[in-house]
């Protein structure tokens, strides 16, 4: 059954889609955990703990006072 697979370019190609989800997705959750990307949920919550530096942006007053809790 594996020799008729590879015998045709779908199968063929079948095959190595399935071989590179096998590999690659696990792989690219290993390496987003291993280097720990940040999404927006994330970036957002630093940005309310103080984490990351606030922009050197100057705001009016009522932009200061809406923002200011």
């Amino acid at each position: 059954m594996l020799i008729d697979l590879l015998g045709t370019w779908s199968g063929l190609l079948s095959l190595l889609v399935i071989i590179l989800s096998a590999v690659a997705i696990p792989f690219g959750v290993y390496l987003a955990l291993a280097r720990q990307y940040k999404g927006p949920i994330e970036l957002a919550n630093d940005r309310t703990e103080g984490k990351v530096l606030m922009d050197n942006k100057k705001h009016s007053e009522w932009h200061r006072r809406r923002y200011a809790h």
